[in-house]
This record gives C-alpha cells, sequence and structure tokens, in this order.
C-alpha cells in the first residue's frame, strides 16, 4: 500500500493494514511506503504556509499527517514479523538532476490539485494561493541539497 495518507482516516489504517495481512499467504510479504505531510523539503517559508494550509484543510477528515512514521507499529499490530522500517530521502529541486526534478513536478502538481481544497475550506485565498504556488516554483528552481523523506516498512506473515 503506498501513498494512501490523504486516502484513508488514521482510524481506518490498522483495519485496512490487517486485511492486507489476512491476504497475503503465509511466509509473504506486505509493504507500506508514505511520506510525512509536515514535511519541509526545502526549507522555505511558503513550503512550510503550504503545511499549514493543506493541514488546516485536510483536518476535518482525520487523515494522519504523519503516516511515513507509523509504518512500522501498523505492521507489527496487524501480527507481521521480520518488520524492516526505514526512510528514503528523495532529492528535490529542479536543479537536483532528475530524480529531484521529478520530484518537484510531482510536488508542484499535487499543490495545485490541492489548490481547490485548501480554497474551499476558507485556509487560503485563490490570489494567496496562487502567489505561493508561483514561490514555490521559484524556490524550486534553486533548491540545492534539499530531499523529500519518504518511508517503507515491510513485515512478513507467519509460517503458522
Amino acid at each position: 500500500m503506498r501513498l494512501i495518507f490523504a486516502g484513508l482516516p488514521e482510524a481506518q489504517w490498522d483495519t485496512a493494514v490487517q486485511s492486507l495481512a489476512a491476504m497475503t499467504a503465509p511466509g509473504g510479504w506486505v509493504e507500506l511506503v508514505d511520506i510525512l505531510i509536515s514535511a519541509d523539503p526545502i526549507n522555505s517559508s511558503v513550503s512550510q504556509k503550504f503545511n499549514q494550509w493543506v493541514h488546516n484543510a485536510l483536518a476535518p477528515r482525520k487523515f494522519d499527517f504523519m503516516a511515513g512514521e507509523h509504518l512500522a507499529d501498523r505492521l507489527a499490530r496487524s501480527g507481521l514479523v521480520n518488520i524492516h522500517f526505514y526512510k528514503i530521502d528523495i532529492p528535490m529541486g529542479y536543479s537536483a538532476g532528475e530524480d529531484g526534478g521529478l520530484m518537484a513536478a510531482n510536488s508542484e502538481a499535487t499543490l495545485g490539485a490541492l489548490k481547490p481544497v485548501c480554497i474551499q475550506a476558507g485556509v487560503a485565498s485563490e490570489e494567496e494561493y496562487s502567489a505561493a504556488l508561483q514561490q514555490f516554483h521559484a524556490a524550486l528552481q534553486t533548491a540545492h541539497g534539499e530531499h523529500y523523506p519518504y518511508y517503507v516498512a515491510y513485515g512478513q506473515k507467519p509460517l503458522r
């Protein structure tokens, strides 16, 4: 299950992971990959502003904004064993090579898609949001050495 933090309320995570574990054959593996919505990949005031807007707009939906950090615990509560957990820092910014450029474009597309959600929630006006998107794009052009954390956890269904 990958990048589901904003598609599943926190209260439903354990049930979803337990379902994955139940469908997995004995000896098989379940993998979870997710992020932190509070990450500040380019260490700028504009990315902090977006984090606050998105958090405020989505808070009523009760998502787990720290989902990435909770993956291993969710696997353990589902009865899986041999659990492994690690963080992968993905380069961020158009000057950070192909991966950094792809991550930057993905981040801009995600924030663009969240624009109507944030405006409808009343956390930002259309003008504020559009101006912040332009600032974010400019910051991504010059970001050097910045990374966005992805979290990976996998665990094995016991043989018995």
